[in-house]
């Protein structure tokens, strides 16, 4: 595999993770006095149409450049970046089981990478 789709799988499958733990951000970011029904358009155009559209386009086209386990792993990121926008956006806190899922999600994706490097 050249050098250039080696880092191109991973690239494009952690894009359409990182769109598809966007989605719920429209609802934070809605204006005060949004009607539910403002707030449920304002998610399905953004999140429906935008974002997720981008999100299984890059998903799709980085699972056809990666190994299987690379993929499955990368794909857990979603989470992790959920729970970051869940903090940063929304003033959430973690509990202790949420940084050690996010620690052995860093320790599996450093894995691979490692790994990865051998071949």
């Amino acid at each position: 595999m050249s050098q250039n789709k080696t880092y191109l799988g991973p690239l494009l499958v952690l894009s359409g993770a990182v769109l598809w733990g966007t989605t719920g951000t429209t609802q934070a970011l809605a204006p005060d006095g949004a009607t539910p029904l403002a707030i449920g358009a304002m998610r399905l155009l953004v999140g429906g149409l935008c974002l997720l559209a981008i999100a299984y386009f890059l998903f799709s086209k980085g699972l056809s450049l990666v190994p299987v386990a690379t993929a499955v792993t990368l794909t857990l990121a979603e989470p992790l970046t959920a729970a970051t926008l869940g903090v940063t956006v929304l003033g959430e806190r973690l509990t202790a089981p949420a940084f050690a899922g996010i620690g052995l999600l860093l320790l599996g994706i450093l894995i691979l990478s490692i790994s990865g490097k051998k071949d």
